[in-house]
Formats: C-alpha cells, sequence, structure tokens
C-alpha cells in the first residue's frame, strides 16, 4: 500500500491516514471528539477536490463509513457529488 502522506505531504492533514492499493483508498482517523469527525470529514473533502483536479471519479455508491466501537461520536459524513 502507497501512503499518500508520504507522496503528497500532509495535503489530507496530520491526523488523517490514508492508503491506496491499486483503485481502491482507505481514509481513516482515531476519533475521540467532534473536531476529530471534522478532520475527517475536511480529509474527504480535500479528496474530492484532489479528484476533480485529476478528473478522476469515486463511485460513490462504494464508500462507507465504518465506526468501531461502543461510544462512537453521532456525525453524517458528506461526499460531495
Amino acid at each position: 500500500m502507497l501512503n499518500l502522506e508520504l507522496r503528497y505531504g500532509c495535503m489530507f492533514g496530520d491526523d488523517v491516514t490514508v492508503k491506496l492499493f491499486a483503485g481502491d483508498l482507505k481514509m481513516y482517523v482515531t476519533v475521540n471528539n467532534i473536531k476529530d469527525c471534522q478532520v475527517l470529514q475536511h480529509g474527504l473533502n480535500t479528496l474530492y477536490d484532489w479528484t476533480i483536479k485529476w478528473q478522476l471519479n469515486i463511485s460513490i455508491p462504494k464508500c462507507v463509513v465504518l465506526r468501531l466501537g461502543n461510544r462512537n461520536v453521532s456525525f453524517t459524513y458528506n461526499f460531495i457529488t
């Protein structure tokens, strides 16, 4: 897996981890509070802007949010379409 942070500096933010393998991308953040949710949302927005710049499509139906743990912060992430 290629870590996009290494190639593109801190394009997605210091707290966002991005893994790329073939045509798949995983973006994740350890969420402890609403600010962490906003950090992840900013990473998603940055990814969207990057795909527009390079004329790449995101398959929105394949996008999911995986929450782990029993004390999840309630937050709705938006994929710009």
